[in-house]
């Protein structure tokens, strides 16, 4: 049974301040970005899957597929890449 999603349709202003499109010249797509938000705020997987609506292993999941299409080595790596390029 898929959980009811508690993110909104439309982002909050805080939230479309934090979009990152893109990384690395690499386009993410609306989910991604929204994970990609979502550690820009420190969020931990678990408060990230109750935003998204799905299970933490699902978060775990989009993260590893977003390290490898960066090439980026973790969380942490990917955090600073994206304030660096949000910056740009």
């Amino acid at each position: 049974m898929r959980r009811q999603s508690t993110h909104s349709a439309e982002p909050s202003p805080a939230d479309a301040d934090d979009r990152v499109v893109q990384i690395k010249g690499t386009r993410l797509t609306k989910r991604e970005q929204e994970i990609v938000a979502a550690l820009m705020r420190g969020c931990a997987n678990k408060q990230i899957a109750q935003e998204l609506g799905v299970s933490d292993q699902t978060v775990k999941n989009q993260l590893t597929t977003l390290f490898r299409k960066l090439g980026v080595a973790g969380r942490l790596d990917l955090v600073t890449t994206a304030w660096r390029d949000r910056r740009k």
